[in-house]
């Protein structure tokens, strides 16, 4: 499920960020990762999303740092 997060294609990476939902702080690092380098941003709103409903500390800097990125100020608002 991880590596499907870096897929090129949106589609498997969201769906990918989804699954990793349940998984708790083993999912922070690699959705903090498509949150900070995925090129496609609606991969990166779904990353941010789900790590909001991880309710882990550590996701917490990443969000932060995306609401740098205009695009995706509302859903980290939301996240936080």
């Amino acid at each position: 499920i991880v590596a499907g997060t870096n897929s090129d294609n949106p589609l498997v990476a969201r769906l990918s960020c989804r699954a990793l939902q349940h998984r708790g702080k083993k999912a922070v690092k690699p959705l903090c990762d498509v949150v900070d380098s995925h090129a496609d941003l609606s991969v990166r709103e779904m990353a941010i999303s789900t790590l909001g409903q991880t309710f882990e500390a550590d996701a917490v800097p990443t969000l932060i740092r995306a609401l740098d990125v205009k695009e995706l100020q509302a859903g980290a608002m939301t996240a936080l």
